[in-house]
């Protein structure tokens, strides 16, 4: 397997040949009231398409941007940052969270940045986030780094193996997703 400096060289060069992706960060970019993040299926789906050798993009049911910023909580900044991005791509489902505020959703103490919030995700694959900066430099926070993304593996969190709430929401999610039926190489840990 490729080691994580190539594995990134790699998730930047599948950005920059997804036209759509691209125009998405971009949008993102070019909001300047939040350092803006974008996580979830954005990312973790192309890598998935791409070691799949698929030809065609697997739709996103949403794009995740997240920010962190613990002076400002309140949902009426997160819906001002959809309209903006609604305004800039309109046939996209935005869904932008605060993740200084989201330990409240999700039963945990509260998160010291964005890094900690990712990791609490369910699954390592997922807790990947992307900012592209005004030089288009791409950053990615990935506490649990890239391995498991790149080699189809889906395995709990540390988070989500410790709460039990969350595991047993982990398992729901996984039938839910039907990730092993659009991506039949798959490995997934229950």
């Amino acid at each position: 397997m490729k080691d994580e400096f190539q594995q990134e060289q790699d998730l930047i060069k599948f950005l920059k040949s997804d036209s759509y992706r691209m125009n998405i960060l971009n949008a993102v970019n070019s909001i300047e009231k939040k350092e803006l993040w974008i996580a979830g299926g954005f990312i973790r789906n192309l890598v998935w398409d791409k070691l799949h050798n698929y030809f065609y993009r697997t739709e996103l049911g949403d794009i995740d941007v997240f920010y962190f910023d613990n002076e400002e909580i309140d949902k009426e900044k997160e819906l001002e940052i959809e309209n903006d991005l609604t305004q800039l791509v309109h046939n996209v489902n935005w869904s932008v969270k605060n993740q200084a505020r989201m330990h409240l959703h999700d039963d945990n103490q509260p998160y010291k940045n964005l890094e900690d919030a990712i990791s609490k995700f369910p699954e390592t694959a997922s807790a990947i986030c992307v900012h592209v900066d005004h030089n288009k430099n791409f950053t990615f926070l990935a506490p649990f780094g890239l391995k498991d993304l790149f080699g189809l593996k889906i395995i709990p969190t540390p988070n989500c193996r410790e709460n039990l709430k969350t595991y047993n929401q982990y398992k729901r999610r996984q039938l839910k997703k039907k990730w092993t039926t659009i991506w039949p190489l798959l490995e997934v840990e229950i």
